[in-house]
């Protein structure tokens, strides 16, 4: 897989875990299993939501631009995308389950 495009499929698809998450939050579908996450949502919800995305984006953008000094990083991009997805799965069955 393209390096730039796991990136870009990484950032993607936790914008979309936390868009499900908090949407899961309001109707009382889940409970947030991070308790840190736990703790900011329900009282900075778009703070909690920029600092997410703002954070992704750079942890992601530090490990683009290291990427071919770091031999393992693309088994761990693929392990890390592995891992979103099946949070992402996740949340598809509880949405199923409605």
């Amino acid at each position: 897989m393209h390096s730039r495009r796991i990136f870009i499929i990484i950032y993607v698809l936790t914008v979309i875990d936390f868009v499900f998450t908090y949407a899961g939050l309001q109707y009382g579908f889940i409970s947030e299993a991070n308790p840190f996450m736990a703790f900011l949502l329900p009282k900075f919800k778009l703070l909690t939501f920029a600092g997410v995305l703002a954070g992704v984006a750079s942890a992601l953008y530090f490990i683009y631009r290291v990427r071919a000094r770091v031999k393992w990083l693309p088994g761990a991009m693929v392990l890390i995308l592995a891992v979103k997805a099946s949070v992402i799965l996740l949340h598809l069955q509880w949405i199923l389950n409605i």
